[in-house]
């Protein structure tokens, strides 16, 4: 049975449709992120997944128990937000503790030291538990408002871009960390974000949403290969495939079906002038220490190509390439399968 199942939900505020038909189901022990652009209703999924919204159509089940009129507070969820939200007079130790200690659990103070301590290590924390919060670096304190949520050992926990303050090393190492403990406690994680490094590095498996529906759900592997749209291949991948006109590659594509062609960076290749079946002209070129991102001008167009860090190619020089692998769209952005190349 799913731990966290979606069944047919709506939800709108006035005439927005923030959610639509959402159908999907979380299992037991998973990292689920839901990956899409500001608005297309992932903190909403979660917002009623945790019981401050109400679904206007459908249900959430948790652990095979209807949430419809369940409390926030007896859902048995834990909820770390986008910023730290830590209390600054109290200390790490304190911090931590707080939820046990509320009325609803009443946990005894050994129990909570013992449990603290455990979350601590998990965290490598244990050094700062008697620090107040306001002394903590921001990868320290995200760790403790995380820890917090940890503590509880809820049934489920929700995350909300909790990574996306801060900066770029400090998302990259909780990145590292957050899987290893979701790993070592057998969590079960439903998270949401923008960041597609986070999606595919995180996530069991990945939800897709365009304007408040899922368009595709599968492994990070499964969504980059294999997506289903234009839509989904470009939030995926960096740099960003290259979705053309099929007029750009002459009659190679003759179908008439097919309107767009995508081709992933490392499916381009560059050729020794002439020898490629394409020319086209570089505009400019990234460098980025252990690889090159070529752009080019092809037909009005614009190509991204991944080359060798040493290439000493220059703006407004004419370059061949050749490509495989392309994914087919129809005029709607639709993939189309069965066509080969």
């Amino acid at each position: 049975m799913p731990k966290l199942k979606f069944n047919h939900v709506f939800k709108r505020f006035g005439d927005i449709e923030a959610v639509k038909q959402i159908n999907l189901d979380v299992k037991e022990g998973e990292f689920m992120v839901l990956l899409g652009p500001t608005g297309a209703g992932k903190t909403t999924l979660l917002r009623l997944a945790a019981g401050l919204e109400t679904c206007d159509e459908g249900d959430i089940t948790l652990a095979n128990r209807n949430m419809h009129s369940v409390a926030p507070s007896e859902r048995d969820v834990a909820f770390v937000f986008q910023q730290y939200s830590l209390y600054p007079h109290m200390s790490v130790y304190d911090n931590l503790a707080f939820p046990l200690r509320s009325k609803i659990r009443n946990m005894p103070e050994a129990d909570i030291k013992k449990r603290i301590g455990k979350v601590a290590e998990v965290l490598r924390i244990s050094h700062k538990l008697q620090n107040k919060a306001t002394k903590l670096s921001g990868g320290e304190m995200q760790r403790v408002a995380i820890g917090r949520a940890l503590v509880r050992r809820p049934a489920l926990y929700l995350m909300d871009e909790p990574l996306s303050s801060l900066d770029a090393k400090l998302r990259a190492d909780l990145r590292v960390e957050l899987k290893r403990i979701q790993q070592e406690l057998g969590a079960t994680i439903l998270y949401v974000t923008h960041d597609q490094i986070e999606a595919m590095t995180l996530g069991d498996r990945i939800g897709v949403l365009k304007d408040g529906e899922i368009v595709q759900v599968g492994t990070p592997k499964e969504i980059y290969s294999n997506p289903n749209s234009d839509y989904v291949a470009t939030r995926l991948g960096l740099p960003q495939i290259n979705v053309l006109p099929k007029q750009c590659f002459d009659e190679h594509f003759s179908e008439e079906d097919v309107a767009f062609v995508g081709v992933r960076t490392e499916h381009l290749s560059l050729k020794a002038s002439g020898e490629g079946k394409y020319s086209a002209v570089v505009r400019r070129v990234e460098h980025l220490g252990d690889q090159c991102h070529l752009h080019l001008d092809f037909h009005q167009e614009k190509i991204t190509m991944l080359v060798p860090s040493n290439t000493t190619l220059k703006p407004s020089e004419r370059v061949s390439f050749d490509f495989m692998n392309p994914v087919l769209f129809d005029k709607a952005g639709l993939r189309l399968r069965g066509i080969t190349y």
